[in-house]
C-alpha cells in the first residue's frame, strides 16, 4: 500500500547548517515526493540552539493536523526543560480538541524517560518527563513516536504505548541485536489502532 506521508522524529544533520540540511535533502531525493514532515531535534538546532534556519526551513516547530479520524500533535521538546510554558499551554489546547478523535499520535525528538534504565539518562530531565507521561495519559494518547536514543525500543510511559526509533543511519548506540539495528517503522491506523512495523534497513558496510 502507498504511503501518506514521512514524520521524521528529528535530528536529520550533526550542526543545523544550510550545508548540511542540503546535503540532507539531496539524499532524500530519489526517493520521490511523498510528503516529508519533520520533529526538531537537538542537532537540529544552530550553533546558539537557534530555531532560526529550523523555522525558514520547515515552518513551525510545532503544530498540529487532523487526517480523517486521526490527530496527529509534533511537538518540540529540545528546550532545556523539554516544552517552554507557551508550548505546554498549546499541547494542552491541542489534545482537548483531540479527544473527539478515533487515534491521537503524538511525535517528538527526545523520549520522556531512557528505557534503558540504571545510569542512562538520555531522555528529558526526570520532572519535565513525569509532568508530561502525566498529561499525555489524562488526554488519553494512543502512541507516542521519539527519537534520540539511537536504536529501537517499544513499551509505554505512565501507561501510554510509546516507541523510539533512531536507528535511520546515525551510528548505534550499543550492540544488543533485540535494539540496535537500522530501522525505520511503517505506521498504519486502522479502527482506532496503531499498528507499527519495522522495516530493517541495510547501511554500507552491513550484509
Amino acid at each position: 500500500s502507498s504511503l501518506t506521508f514521512a514524520i521524521d522524529v528529528g535530528d536529520m544533520v550533526e550542526q543545523g547548517t544550510l550545508e548540511q540540511f542540503d546535503a540532507f535533502f539531496k539524499q532524500l531525493q530519489p526517493y520521490g515526493r511523498l510528503p516529508f514532515l519533520t520533529a526538531t531535534g537537538n542537532h537540529d538546532l544552530g550553533k546558539n540552539r537557534d530555531l532560526t534556519l529550523y523555522r525558514q526551513i520547515f515552518g513551525p516547530d510545532y503544530y498540529a493536523f487532523q487526517l480523517q479520524d486521526h490527530y496527529f500533535i509534533v511537538v518540540n521538546d529540545t528546550e532545556p526543560d523539554g516544552l517552554g510554558e507557551a508550548q505546554w499551554r498549546w499541547l494542552e489546547r491541542e489534545l482537548k480538541q483531540a479527544r473527539s478523535y478515533k487515534t491521537r499520535l503524538v511525535f517528538l525528538h527526545i523520549p520522556l524517560f531512557d528505557p534503558r534504565g540504571g545510569d542512562k539518562h538520555h531522555c528529558l530531565p526526570a520532572a519535565a518527563g513525569r509532568r508530561l507521561a502525566a498529561l499525555l495519559r489524562q488526554y488519553g494518547v494512543t502512541h507516542i513516536f521519539a527519537g534520540h536514543i539511537h536504536g529501537y525500543f517499544t513499551g509505554n510511559w505512565d501507561g501510554v504505548p510509546y516507541t523510539i526509533t533512531a536507528g535511520a543511519g546515525a551510528p548505534l548506540y550499543g550492540s544488543d541485536p533485540k535494539h540496535f539495528f537500522h530501522h525505520y517503522l511503517k505506521v498504519t491506523l486502522q479502527a482506532g489502532e496503531v499498528h507499527v512495523e519495522v522495516q530493517r534497513v541495510k547501511t554500507a558496510g552491513e550484509h
